[in-house]
């Protein structure tokens, strides 16, 4: 077992297959946003997970920047126990607004039920991918904006003891992510 199940890589993208993997969504541009991946020994027998690596194809070319990265030491070969899992830390540094992130690690596994398929890979899978998982990972670099209208207020003359026209200040929220306003003080 795998979890959370929030989609693997498609060809355009991730989320067009369910199965497992991460789904970062909106992050805030050059801030480190980081998640778990679980892998679980759900059977009776040991669990070799080997070959664990990031798969070029869907994370990339090697020249480019990857802003999705493991834990040193978090693809080392393993075996599970029956009951026992692992905890792999993936994080997201996005540096580009707007830009979809995906990217991709496979495994080789001995595994023969998969709990997200409900049972064993399809009959037609080839005999060279027989017991690779693929797990996805997509973000978009997002940011953080707001802006106050009017920028100042000038009262003009006001009578001692009396109250100036009221003026209305309005904030607005120019990022992509979702703005929360704490506190508002004169």
């Amino acid at each position: 077992a795998i979890q959370p199940l929030e989609g693997v890589p498609g060809l355009w993208g991730l989320g067009e297959f369910p199965g497992p993997g991460l789904k970062f969504g909106y992050s805030q541009l050059d801030t480190e946003h980081t998640r778990e991946v679980e892998i679980c020994n759900c059977g009776d027998l040991p669990l070799d997970l080997s070959e664990i690596d990031w798969n070029e194809i869907l994370t990339g070319p090697p020249e480019t920047q990857r802003v999705f990265i493991e834990d040193p030491g978090s693809f080392a070969d393993k075996t599970l126990m029956r009951g026992q899992c692992i905890y792999i830390a993936v994080t997201y540094y996005p540096s580009v607004e707007g830009m979809m992130n995906t990217a991709a690690f496979q495994l080789k596994t001995n595994a023969e039920t998969f709990k997200w398929l409900g049972g064993p890979q399809p009959p037609d899978t080839p005999p060279e991918l027989r017991g690779i998982v693929r797990v996805g990972f997509s973000g978009i670099g997002a940011k953080r904006g707001i802006e106050a209208l009017p920028n100042q207020f000038n009262f003009g003359q006001v009578t001692l003891d009396c109250c100036s026209r009221p003026q209305e200040l309005t904030i607005y929220n120019v990022g992509d992510l979702t703005l929360e306003i704490a506190d508002i003080a004169i």
